[in-house]
């Protein structure tokens, strides 16, 4: 195996496609389920209203159009992806009543373009996943020094990406089917990796040959932390950089935030997981991966200092 590298069909400028298809993805299946309620909780009008809102890694903007619909005294939008903010600058055309409390700003998350403690509530929803390593601790420190004393920061993240999470159906061979299908010339990596409806989400680096090679417990050694990857998500296939549940943490405490709160959420038993599974429509089961296996981090973390 030799170096790690991006796809040579690099979705990681966020064409007005992949924007769009992102944003009609959400957070999927799972995250319904194992993400939303922690956010809608910690999004409550009583946590929003009256606040100065920064949206950090915005994208189409849902969660700062959620903060307007909560009261908030202002929201910030920033995105580094043009293509990303033009589609939230549409989602939010039908709002007129609200335009007057919202900014659009492009700019990256590790430079944030604002004076020291301008806000009190801050969010980076599935942000730093994004983040090469050195962006990855930048883009907390510079969260708190915009940050007000006792403000909140919510920050989510996939979790566990050794782990390829599916749905609640047979699962081919991953591996065992790209080998296949790369000897028979299939050299499109992103719509390879997404050509795998039964998995939800995974984590592929390319080998010497670009060919995409899934990341499981067993090679871990092949990634550590902000190497890139290839995640396959619900909707589709996005570059991304490797950070663990416990290097998000770290690089919190470190940049000087307080945690509240660190929620790991998953069925804590396969009958759990049955039981949740018949309540449901089929194209929102989840496989036995979910079992012990948390796909999310959520953290709630407070400037103390």
């Amino acid at each position: 195996m030799s170096d790690v590298r991006r796809s040579v069909d690099d979705a990681s400028t966020w064409e007005s496609d992949a924007a769009s298809a992102y944003a009609l993805a959400k957070h999927g299946p799972d995250g319904a389920k194992f993400l939303d309620p922690d956010l809608y909780r910690l999004m409550s009008e009583i946590r929003l209203s009256g606040t100065r809102f920064l949206d950090i890694g915005a994208g189409a903007g849902p969660w700062t159009i959620h903060a307007l619909q909560k009261g908030v005294t202002s929201a910030t939008a920033l995105d580094l992806s043009s293509a990303m903010l033009e589609r939230a600058r549409k989602c939010l055309s039908d709002m007129e009543a609200l335009w007057g409390n919202v900014t659009l700003i492009e700019g990256s998350v590790d430079n944030l373009p604002f004076d020291d403690d301008v806000f009190d509530r801050l969010a980076s929803i599935n942000v730093g996943c994004n983040l090469p390593d050195g962006t990855f601790q930048a883009h907390f420190k510079e969260a708190l020094r915009v940050a007000q004393k006792g403000a909140r920061f919510l920050v989510t993240a996939p979790d566990s990406l050794l782990v390829p999470f599916t749905r609640d159906v047979d699962v081919v061979d991953i591996q065992a089917e790209i080998d296949r299908r790369w000897m028979l010339g299939e050299r499109a990596v992103k719509g390879l990796i997404h050509s795998f409806a039964s998995v939800l989400r995974a984590t592929f680096v390319l080998d010497g040959d670009g060919k995409p090679v899934l990341v499981t417990e067993e090679n871990k050694c092949l990634v550590r932390p902000g190497t890139p990857i290839i995640r396959r998500i619900p909707g589709l296939a996005v570059d991304n950089n490797f950070h663990t549940a416990a290097g998000y943490i770290e690089a919190a405490e470190r940049a000087g935030w307080t945690v509240v709160e660190a929620n790991r959420n998953s069925f804590r038993a396969e009958s759990e997981r049955a039981t949740y599974n018949t309540g449901v429509a089929e194209n929102m089961k989840l496989g036995p991966e979910y079992v012990a296996n948390p796909s999310f981090l959520i953290m709630d973390l407070e400037k103390t200092k």
